[in-house]
């Protein structure tokens, strides 16, 4: 493992159950799958071809806060839009 990857420690990356990105971020996501070697932890592979494509990735909390659930008590569901529509 050291071979393919030879730093300390491997990049940021997302944790293999959702990873939400932009229709750009996947078409470069996935050129830069075509020309990194694939290693079989794949959620860290992710991370290095993201990494390596200057694509930073953030934890779901920082896009969804607990008080902005749906639910049927008042919510502020109306600050997603501002985050995911820009």
């Amino acid at each position: 493992m050291k071979s393919e990857v030879p730093w300390p420690k491997y990049p940021t990356y997302g944790k293999g159950a959702l990873l939400l990105a932009s229709f750009e971020h996947v078409e470069h996501m996935a050129l830069g799958m075509a020309f990194t070697k694939f290693f079989t932890i794949d959620d860290a592979w992710i991370g290095l071809v993201a990494a390596k494509l200057g694509i930073s990735f953030h934890h779901i909390n920082e896009l969804l806060h607990w008080k902005n659930i749906l639910t049927r008590r008042p919510h502020n569901a109306t600050s997603m839009k501002s985050i995911f529509f820009k």
